[in-house]
């Protein structure tokens, strides 16, 4: 292949060389997705399985940006939608925060027809006081009535509230005593303060001032959702300011929208940590505006 040539005339040289060949093309994601999820299929019919399936937890983390031009949300329901049109063995389970449902359905139009969709939330009855009386007859260690009815108004049956009562209580009343009604009074302050660092804490240390301000003016409602008037009524800014700040925080995972015109927080009893801890009083602190400077400031 010929690589360049020179020309010489009258002490004047010059030289033409060929354009080196184009570096291969990176497959774009999606393909990499796709020749991936082909190659675990054929791999597990090859090993006599029936196909493949992923379980994917938190799936609600996984989505698109668009102001960084990342789509890894879109690229992976396009890989296993083209892998479903070739009729390939693969199924997914997808768990995560109500956000998922929103995130699903902007990633791609389609999506809704590739999942039946479940609602787990928090138990209902009699399965909430199960949940809680139930290891404890198991294990033979009594437990009255009342201190059941208390753990099931205090979880509202969330599963992983009623795991953090009950391992707490055990653990606070020696074995093989019987857990009493004074014990969870004794135990339960214990108990909200241990929650409040495990679960809630490191979700609010996530938000901005603003932000914040935003949750409280839910929480101010008296329950885990609000009327998004009511929300703006209290924040008394913009409806633009208050939908940039709404938008930040169902990007964060901490609220989302049940239904047209609500506001609710994406997981139980958020809007009782704030009350309990005299954070749902939060406001937007007005601000002089300098010329020049970032109006979204620290935001």
């Amino acid at each position: 292949m010929l690589s360049g040539i020179s020309v010489s005339l009258a002490g004047i040289r010059v030289t033409l060389t060929a354009p080196p060949p184009p570096a291969p093309a990176h497959p774009a994601l999606e393909d990499q997705v796709y020749l991936a999820l082909k190659t675990a299929c054929e791999a597990a019919v090859g090993a006599g399985r029936s196909g493949l399936l992923l379980c994917y937890d938190e799936a609600h983390l996984l989505r698109d940006t668009r102001w960084t031009g990342q789509y890894p949300l879109s690229a992976f329901l396009a890989a296993v939608a083209q892998l479903q049109r070739e009729s390939m063995p693969v199924m997914l389970l997808l768990c995560g925060l109500p956000t998922l449902t929103e995130n699903l359905a902007a990633a791609r139009s389609y999506s809704e027809r590739m999942f039946q969709a479940e609602v787990i939330g928090a138990l209902e009855p009699p399965e909430d006081l199960l949940a809680f009386a139930r290891p404890l007859q198991v294990a033979g260690r009594e437990c009255p009535d009342g201190v059941v009815q208390a753990v099931r108004s205090d979880t509202s049956g969330y599963p992983f509230y009623v795991q953090f009562y009950g391992a707490m209580l055990w653990e606070a009343v020696e074995w093989p005593m019987p857990i009493l009604q004074q014990d969870f009074s004794r135990v339960r302050p214990e108990i909200l303060e241990a929650l409040d660092r495990a679960f809630f804490d490191a979700r609010l240390a996530r938000t901005s001032r603003v932000e914040r301000a935003l949750l409280g003016a839910i929480a101010s409602s008296g329950s885990e959702q609000a009327p998004l008037k009511d929300v703006r009524h209290r924040l008394n800014v913009s409806n633009q300011f208050v939908t940039q700040v709404i938008a930040r925080l169902v990007d964060k995972g901490l609220v989302f929208r049940p239904e047209r015109g609500q506001l609710a927080f994406t997981v139980p009893l958020f809007g009782d940590y704030l009350r309990r801890n005299g954070k749902a009083e939060m406001e937007i602190r007005p601000r002089t505006k300098v010329v020049g400077a970032s109006e979204e400031g620290g935001l």
